[in-house]
């Protein structure tokens, strides 16, 4: 195997089977050359509770704790680019990010919620109409289309939406 198609299982994140890349020594020290990671961005604020939009097919993960706590983060990988490259990391807080092109999005750890499409949607309604996002919840768990779990997280991501004011 060449040295940039070189892996290394890490384990799990989730139920996502995670690997961490090896850049070739070559490269290596070209790329340790690049010392100004600020331009790593998340997308947008689709990530919090406040900034929900279009709710991915595959899962969505939440912020459920505040942007400062988040911007700490951020900053950390800001400092920290050299070692983030092209694979999943996890910064001091704990929580697990992944890059793709210049962009950061949050996977898991704490304060960082997954929630299906659908628990997506709920919440979405939610923002725009609480009483009628609360009647979709009870329908969907009466008919078992979300179980119990899903139905409290939704549930306690309401109330911070609600505490939030988002």
């Amino acid at each position: 195997m060449e040295p940039s198609k070189k892996r290394a299982n890490v384990g799990c994140v989730g139920h996502t089977l995670r690997w961490l890349h090896y850049l070739p020594a070559a490269k290596k020290e070209t790329t340790n050359a690049m010392k100004d990671w600020n331009f790593l961005k998340f997308q947008s604020n689709r990530h919090f509770l406040n900034g929900l939009s279009i709710p991915k097919k595959s899962g969505n993960s939440l912020f459920a704790i505040g942007k400062e706590q988040v911007a700490k983060d951020l900053e950390e990988v800001h400092k920290r680019g050299d070692a983030i490259r092209s694979y999943d990391f996890v910064t001091s807080s704990g929580r697990v990010y992944g890059l793709h092109d210049d962009i950061i999005y949050p996977i898991s750890g704490h304060g960082i919620v997954n929630v299906t499409s659908q628990e997506c949607n709920i919440l979405i309604q939610f923002r725009k109409n609480p009483e009628n996002a609360m009647k979709t919840l009870r329908v969907l768990e009466e008919k078992g289309i979300l179980n119990s779990s899903q139905v409290a997280r939704v549930r306690s991501l309401m109330d911070l939406m609600k505490k939030s004011g988002g």
